[in-house]
């Protein structure tokens, strides 16, 4: 078990797991210093966020859905087309920069009454073309359905290289 994998099996903090070890340290013989050196050298704070939205589906889910929320609910009188497209650029913000990884959304209208089965074919397909490291699926006040996928990037092609 790694030190990701210890903190998020036991809900800790890296400060907190810090605590617990220097309480153990009081009634062991271990070198606390050359510990919380050796800790520190594995612990990155952006490294364990990915580690977390990778192995917590809720956790990604949270976070998207609370993004929702925020513009949503603050924007309550205007089009939904302008709603998701401030939804967009508010996940690019927090995943594209810190976690090197695009967003994927895409909206599935009420009126176009796609069955769960559908939906997990066309997830399946994503997943299988953008290399999808996590994905929820949550319904807006309209019924609409809206698909967020987090991807790792692709790598621009020779044209694209070419004209950047």
């Amino acid at each position: 078990m790694g030190l990701y994998d210890y903190l998020m099996a036991y809900n800790l903090s890296y400060d907190n797991f810090m605590l617990r070890l220097g309480n153990v340290t009081k009634f062991l013989p271990i070198n606390y210093k050359d510990l919380v050196k050796q800790c520190d050298e594995l612990y990155d704070e952006k490294e364990y966020q990915r580690f977390l939205i990778e192995n917590k589906k809720n956790h990604f889910e949270n976070i998207c859905y609370n993004l929702w929320e925020a513009i949503s609910g603050s924007n309550k009188d205007n089009e939904y087309q302008k709603i998701y497209d401030c939804f967009c650029e508010n996940l690019d913000d927090k995943f594209s920069k810190p976690y090197d990884c695009n967003v994927y959304v895409r909206v599935l209208w009420y009126v176009d009454d796609k069955d769960p089965e559908e939906l997990t074919e066309e997830l399946l397909d994503l997943g299988k073309r953008f290399k999808i490291v996590q994905y929820c699926v949550f319904k807006d006040l309209k019924n609409n359905t809206i698909v967020v996928a987090m991807h790792e990037k692709l790598p621009l092609k020779a044209k694209e290289k070419d004209n950047a």
